[in-house]
């Protein structure tokens, strides 16, 4: 009887073990971009780079009028295709941080 209950005592810690831990979350770290703000002129692309978050980045024009709307990946390009402000948001997880800039 009492082997019988530390075989079932085992067995329900490997369970658990598998369940919450054999899946880990990657962890996140704080998401920022550079450079946080920019100027530039009309149809000139310009560069922005990711760092942190979960490594999972997903970019997203907000305002303005430019190319690409939307982008995937650490690095996103843009051209802003009017003279104005832009504004384009980045999210990671479950971070978000915003940047933008102007074109003349």
């Amino acid at each position: 009887m009492r082997r019988r209950f530390g075989v079932v005592v085992c067995l329900i810690i490997i369970s658990l073990y598998s369940t919450c831990c054999s899946n880990p979350v990657a962890p996140s770290t704080p998401l920022h971009v550079t450079p946080a703000t920019i100027e530039t002129t009309v149809n000139t692309t310009v560069f922005f780079d990711a760092k942190g978050g979960n490594g999972t980045y997903i970019w997203t024009l907000v305002s303005g009028l430019g190319e690409p709307k939307t982008g995937r990946g650490s690095s996103f390009a843009f051209t802003p295709r009017e003279k104005g402000s832009f504004k384009i948001s980045l999210v990671s997880g479950d971070q978000q941080v915003f940047v933008g800039g102007a074109a003349r």
